[in-house]
Order: structure tokens, then C-alpha cells, then sequence
């Protein structure tokens, strides 16, 4: 389950935005990147120090298109393609920035999620890595975790009851000099969905925001069913 990588289509990825949870009948809360819960944290000393303020940036015309996703690409300043800066260092031993999601459950649940990062990012749950980062280069980073559609990282984990964390550390190694031709962002998508029934208490979701890529497990349990068939 750990450090798996996964590739899917991008016209996969936006057709079945919520549909494993509408079907399923669970509650579910989204996890995704631009909907002001997170924390940022400079870990790059060629970046900044101390916290830093998300802001949403330009995607790449070759990134994965946030559109649909309810989800925006971020970083820690307008960072992204052809935005006016500051132009995020390059730094090939740290990663720029560590963002941070936190959230506590009162029963067990299901983390989906996607992620996308130029140019690259490691996935920690609860401080444990589970996807490293990708240090091959090509637009960003070749192949997961990189910004092209393909390039996503995908992670499902069962989570207990209990106060967790999912941090994006976020990594700039191409060698551009600008904005236009090395532009810096994450991007990920996704729910934690929660089995049984009851109430699921979170501390820093914000409600009225929709579910995106609930559907990632779904299709996964769907394909070996077909293949079991023929």
C-alpha cells in the first residue's frame, strides 16, 4: 500500500469525482488543497523561515487541470506559471515547504487521496512516509508524484479513531529561473470517508465544501471484479 504508484488518465480522474461516495451511501468529508484548513511551514532556509500563508496559484498549461476537482493549486506565494513571484528557489536537498492537514475522527475511516506537485512532493501520514518524492525531471517530475494528469500519486489508508495528519512536502529541482519557466505548486484531492454510522468530528475541514475522488478506491475494487469475471 505504501509508496504505490499509480497512474490514471486525467478523463478518469474528473468522470468519477464523487460517485463511489453517492453510491456507497457513507459519510464522507473532503481533503483537498486550496479550501483554507491547511497549515504551511517554510522547511527550505533558501525559501523563508517559520509559517508561511497559502495562496492559490496559475496552473502550467501542462499541469493537472484543477478545474472539477474542488481543488486549487497552491504554494506559499504566487509561485506558479507566470505569476509575479517570488520565484521559488531551487533547492535539490529540501523541500520548500511542508503543508499540513490535520483532523481528528470519531470512528474509523478511509483516506482517498491524489496528489500532484511541481516538482515534486513527499506524502507523511501522521509523520510516517508513504509515497517519497520522484527527483527525475522532465515538465516537473517524470512520472508520480509529478503536475501532469498521469502524474499523480494516489494513497488509500484506513485511519482509527483518533487526531491525524497528512503533510505535503514540496520540492522545487528544476533549474529554470523564472516563474514562466519553473513555476512551483501542489495540488491534491480526495475524502475521508467514514464506515459505520454515527457523526465524524473534525477539527480543521471546512463543511459545505464537496467531496472530490472518493471514487479512486471504487474503481480499483470494480477493475479486479471485471477481471475476475472474464
Amino acid at each position: 500500500m505504501f509508496n504505490r504508484l499509480t497512474r490514471v488518465g486525467a478523463g478518469f480522474v474528473v468522470g468519477i469525482v464523487g460517485v463511489f461516495a453517492l453510491a456507497s451511501g457513507a459519510s464522507a468529508f473532503p481533503l483537498v488543497s486550496g479550501d483554507n484548513t491547511e497549515t504551511c511551514a517554510f522547511i527550505s532556509p533558501a525559501a523563508g523561515s517559520g509559517q508561511c500563508s497559502i495562496q492559490t496559484v496559475t496552473a502550467h498549461p501542462a499541469w493537472m487541470p484543477d478545474n472539477g476537482l474542488n481543488a486549487t493549486w497552491i504554494s506559499y506565494g504566487p509561485t506558479g506559471y507566470q505569476d509575479a513571484g517570488p520565484y521559488a528557489p531551487r533547492d535539490p536537498n529540501l523541500p520548500l515547504i511542508r503543508v499540513t492537514e490535520t483532523f481528528t475522527l470519531t470512528l474509523p475511516s478511509l483516506l482517498n487521496i491524489a496528489i500532484w506537485a511541481d516538482d515534486t512532493a513527499e506524502v507523511f501520514i501522521n509523520g510516517i512516509s508513504v509515497f517519497a518524492p520522484n527527483f527525475t525531471q522532465s515538465i516537473c517530475a517524470n512520472g508520480s508524484i509529478g503536475c501532469e494528469p498521469d502524474e499523480l500519486g494516489q494513497i488509500s489508508q484506513l485511519l482509527a479513531i483518533g487526531t491525524h495528519t497528512v503533510s505535503f512536502d514540496v520540492f522545487q529541482i528544476g533549474t529554470g529561473t523564472n516563474t514562466a519557466s519553473n513555476p512551483f505548486g501542489l495540488l491534491y484531492t480526495g475524502s475521508v470517508e467514514v464506515f459505520g454510522t454515527g457523526t465524524n468530528v473534525t477539527v480543521s475541514e471546512a463543511p459545505g465544501v464537496s467531496v472530490a475522488l472518493a471514487g479512486l478506491l471504487g474503481f480499483g475494487l470494480a477493475a479486479r471484479r471485471r477481471r475476475k469475471m472474464h
